[in-house]
């Protein structure tokens, strides 16, 4: 029987719960098949799951990402000090 990109896909979710890298060769010793099917499926389904990652990533405007990068330089500022202070 062939195994179809549904069956890739919840191998990959079963392999990523259990902390397991899910590569070809766990994938098909989950599911069986091919590599090449396997590496098939797999790619599409990971390519998918990137470009759902970067549509949910945040952007701020400009008043926002100088309000982080004063944020950031004070942070570090304030790390320098302590580190001099104890030297």
């Amino acid at each position: 029987m062939a195994i179809t990109k549904q069956d890739v896909q919840n191998a990959i979710t079963e392999l990523q719960d259990s902390n397991i890298n899910a590569s070809v060769i766990n994938i098909r010793k989950l599911i069986g098949g091919s590599n090449s099917t396997i590496t098939k499926y797999r790619n599409e389904i990971l390519l998918e799951q990137s470009a759902n990652t970067k549509k949910n990533i945040m952007h701020l405007d400009n008043k926002e990402t100088e309000k982080v990068s004063r944020l950031i330089a004070e942070l570090l500022t304030d790390r320098v000090n302590i580190n001099r202070m104890r030297d």
